[in-house]
């Protein structure tokens, strides 16, 4: 009987431990698409960032142009 009882105690803790190992691996898996899904968000909105970065940028060179060539018109006229 003491046998049996044994055996049960040690089939159930083996149990255990295998349900924990599956459950820390599944955990495991689940963190890392989580980090990857994150890195990868992170970078389009960096894409998207930068992106607009560039276009303001652009906006603003050719608003500076624009007034550059405008205050140019203006010296040629006085001068006239």
């Amino acid at each position: 009987m003491k046998t049996s009882k044994k055996y049960w105690q040690m089939k159930s803790l083996t149990g255990v431990i295998l349900v924990c190992i599956f459950l820390t691996a599944c955990g495991g898996e689940t963190q890392e698409a989580e980090r990857k899904s994150n890195v990868q968000e992170n970078e389009t909105v960096s894409i998207t960032t930068i992106e607009q970065t560039a276009e303001q940028s652009q906006e603003t060179t050719q608003e500076a142009e624009e007034f550059v060539q405008t205050d140019t018109i203006l010296e040629n006229l006085k001068g006239e």
